[in-house]
């Protein structure tokens, strides 16, 4: 954790993985919430340039779900087979996985922010993707891809739950040399106050420039990312302790909104 300015978290990839029954996923860190009583959104913020990532099954970025064969996420990644880097949205469901959308990225040299978002309805069992790509010479806006996760009927009530979990991911389970993911930002908040007003639906290759189909923000003048202005209903974690760590015997966890220390509303 770097506390100076806003702060940010570094996490770096292992040797490990979530997926399917491989289950050895190292750097995972993950809050409990309340998923089952409304609408809710994951969302974190990597700072650019992404180009630690250079070998293949390096990822990093959001997770929703209650174990390692039950979960659904949305990272930034190399991945075999695949060219050059991509956001993948993928979920797996009792160790049987599965890519939902994999969307190239600009050069990642060129990104300076990339923001994911899960957002989930416990009342539909939907779970969808959006993404923000900030480059040196362009803005995506939030866009929304078409996909979605529709949680199986047997399964709802454990993604769903009053106490749900979600939070960040990084691993590198063919690596043989380590990448950096630095976080800025990451919260879940409830439908309450959480305000998107940047959304598009993904139809193409993510360009370093606005898409095509991505209509005007309606707050260009003062775009707020995916994390809203806090509010009064927020519920935030307290400020780190000299060593680096949250006082454990002051950390609430609020249904509205959970913050890590490294998060600050804008």
């Amino acid at each position: 954790i770097n506390t100076a300015g806003q702060g940010t978290l570094a996490i770096d990839t292992t040797p490990s993985s979530s997926a399917r029954t491989t289950n050895t996923l190292v750097n995972g860190l993950i809050l409990p919430f309340d998923a089952a009583s409304r609408s809710f959104s994951v969302s974190a913020r990597l700072l650019g340039p992404l180009t630690a990532i250079t070998q293949d099954t390096q990822q990093g970025g959001v997770m929703f779900g209650p174990s390692q064969d039950t979960f659904v996420k949305l990272i930034v990644a190399q991945l075999p087979g695949v060219s050059g880097k991509v956001l993948e949205f993928y979920k797996e469901e009792n160790g049987v996985g599965q890519r939902l959308k994999a969307v190239p990225l600009p050069d990642v040299a060129m990104i300076q922010t990339l923001d994911l978002q899960l957002s989930g309805d416990p009342t539909t069992g939907v779970v969808r993707a959006s993404y923000r790509v900030v480059t040196t010479s362009g803005d995506t806006g939030l866009v929304t891809l078409v996909e979605q996760f529709n949680v199986s009927a047997a399964l709802r009530s454990s993604f769903f739950s009053a106490q749900g979990s979600a939070g960040l991911t990084v691993s590198g389970r063919d690596q043989t040399t380590v990448a950096r993911f630095t976080f800025d930002r990451f919260a879940i908040t409830s439908a309450s106050d959480t305000t998107p007003t940047e959304t598009a639906t993904a139809t193409s290759t993510v360009g370093p420039g606005t898409p095509t189909n991505t209509p005007a923000p309606t707050n260009a003048a003062t775009p707020t990312g995916m994390v809203p202005t806090a509010t009064s209903t927020e519920t935030a974690m307290p400020s780190p302790t000299p060593g680096g760590a949250p006082d454990p015997t002051s950390t609430p966890v609020g249904p509205s909104r959970v913050l890590l220390p490294l998060v600050v509303a804008s």
